[in-house]
């Protein structure tokens, strides 16, 4: 029994550490600097603009469409920006390894702004 309960736990340990995942890398091509940028509940700080940053998600990348299904939110130039949650259920795929890269782009409405993502050129 314990030498059992010894090989399932080496195995989930092995599994755990040896799975590789993914990791994202976004660009800020919204021509404003971003402070206290979140990707959902993911919190990434301060991201000049045209600059750019690695990000090691813990949990695999949710994608739709081939682009990150992460609500962004930050603080433009005093401005909050934070979206109303759209989440819809079909196409979701999670991305277990690899280097993805996206850009966060700004669309500037009359009455709202919003970030949108972007598969990076």
């Amino acid at each position: 029994m314990q030498r059992v309960f010894i090989t399932l736990l080496l195995t989930a340990l092995c599994r755990f550490t040896m799975a590789q995942k993914a990791d994202i890398v976004i660009f800020n091509k919204t021509g404003f600097d971003l402070d206290s940028l979140m990707m959902s509940k993911i919190y990434i700080g301060k991201l000049q603009k045209d600059s750019s940053l690695k990000i090691y998600p813990k949990n695999p990348l949710e994608l739709q469409s081939g682009l990150p299904i992460y609500n962004i939110s930050a603080r433009v130039d005093g401005r909050v920006i934070a979206p109303k949650p759209l989440r819809c259920a079909k196409g979701i795929q999670k991305n277990g390894s690899g280097t993805l890269l996206f850009d966060i782009r700004l669309y500037k409405g009359e009455d709202q702004w919003r970030f949108y993502w972007e598969k990076h050129l």
